[in-house]
């Protein structure tokens, strides 16, 4: 009998608390860039400071992928997930109270660290508590909940920031940061650390030489610029470039994860019964490149239609390589959490420079240039992935992924 018939029923109050878990995520992740343009003034800081914000948050997510992966392999997802949210609750209230634009920059960092240990082994988690043959739908429910709260830090943030201020604001979100942290303590079933687990240095370096994992992860970070520069930078872009108010402007960036939420379950669900998952990534790859060049119109219909598309071709290619690189570990499932980590460090370790990038390409050549260039980047990152099925035709050989 497979283990994995014999995982119990579905658990509504431990789907529910994952799901928040994810839910917090979303808002540690978008949350500060509604707030940019209060930001920004208070601070006496400009684009490029922000791009600084931005990009010290990814790199903290994606510095910390493989230390939370083999950290949730050695004591469990439900461990990791408390931490990460500890810190990210704790930094973001830090983030409120600061005067100094390099403390938030280190901050934002710290917050970036602790996303990490919370959405990764919630993958893993979710997976656990779904039917097998539901596992990809419940992945997808987890993103889309990410994708949730991403609204409520973009619209929310916006909102809550034009009538109580930016720091008020942020001090909200750390306290649904720390409430979530205890509702994992106390709901979550106990886990037992496993001190029989040990590192070992073959499967380890499968996982981090895995041309496909690879592969994946380099078309992680070309769908990630388009997300990280659309959510980081879409709200200051419309006020300070197009003139629009912060309320509107949040409104419009928050169509980003809403047209997220349904590719997420659908591509979820789908990516399970898949035997091309890699041709899709390619379509969706091109489609989420090519939907960010639409905002170099600098209109604001153009930013929304730009926006809603990214939205849905990123979230269905998020999913079907997060998928894909679950199905590369299963000859290891303990460490699963390894192999989807190490695919988000290489979107994340590589998208840390995009806001900066993009920030100065600004202040140089204007907005105009800076996304098409930034579209230009992105569809980069998608030739590995084309390579390597040309050489294993080139060699005839077959691969599960294919």
């Amino acid at each position: 009998m497979s283990p994995n018939s014999l995982k119990p029923e579905i658990n509504v109050s431990v789907i529910s608390v994952l799901f928040l878990s994810g839910f917090f995520t979303g808002i540690s992740w978008f949350g500060i860039a509604s707030i940019f343009p209060f930001i920004a003034p208070d601070l006496g800081v400009g684009i490029s400071e922000l791009g600084l914000m931005s990009a010290s948050f990814l790199a903290g997510v994606g510095l910390s992928q493989i230390p939370s992966g083999i950290f949730s392999a050695r004591m469990g997802p439900k461990q990791s997930m408390i931490l990460g949210a500890f810190i990210s609750a704790s930094s973001i209230l830090a983030c409120a109270i600061i005067h100094d634009a390099n403390l938030l920059i280190a901050l934002r960092f710290s917050v970036g660290i602790g996303t990490a240990f919370v959405f990764t082994p919630g993958i893993s988690l979710v997976a656990r508590h779904f039917p097998f043959d539901r596992e990809g739908f419940g992945i997808g429910l987890f993103d889309a909940s990410s994708l949730v709260g991403a609204v409520a830090g973009l619209l929310g943030n916006a909102i809550l920031a034009t009538y109580l201020g930016w720091r008020i604001t942020l001090v909200g979100n750390g306290v649904v940061g720390l409430a979530i942290a205890l509702a994992l303590i106390f709901i979550i079933p106990k886990e037992i650390a496993r001190s029989d687990f040990r590192i070992r240095a073959s499967s380890v370096k499968r996982i981090l030489l895995d041309k496909w994992l690879i592969a994946f992860g380099l078309s992680l970070l070309g769908l990630e610029i388009a997300i990280a520069l659309e959510g980081n930078f879409m709200v200051f872009y419309l006020t300070s470039g197009l003139g629009e108010g912060a309320i509107i402007s949040g409104l419009v960036t928050s169509l980003l994860p809403i047209f997220g939420i349904f590719p997420t379950i659908f591509f979820g669900r789908l990516s399970i019964r898949m035997e091309n998952i890699r041709r899709l990534v390619l379509l969706m790859g091109f489609l989420t490149a090519s939907s960010l060049a639409i905002i170099s119109f600098s209109t604001l219909i153009s930013s929304v239609v730009s926006t809603i598309l990214v939205g849905f071709f990123q979230s269905a290619g998020f999913i079907l390589c997060i998928n894909a690189s679950r199905q590369q570990s299963n000859r290891e499932q303990e460490y699963e959490s390894l192999a989807i980590s190490w695919a988000i460090t290489l979107s994340l370790v590589g998208s840390f420079f995009a806001p900066v990038f993009f920030s100065y390409a600004v202040l140089l050549y204007g907005y105009e240039f800076a996304w098409i260039a930034c579209s230009l980047l992105s569809i980069g990152f998608f030739v590995p992935l084309v390579l390597l099925k040309t050489k294993l035709a080139n060699q005839q050989s077959i691969d599960p992924t294919q």
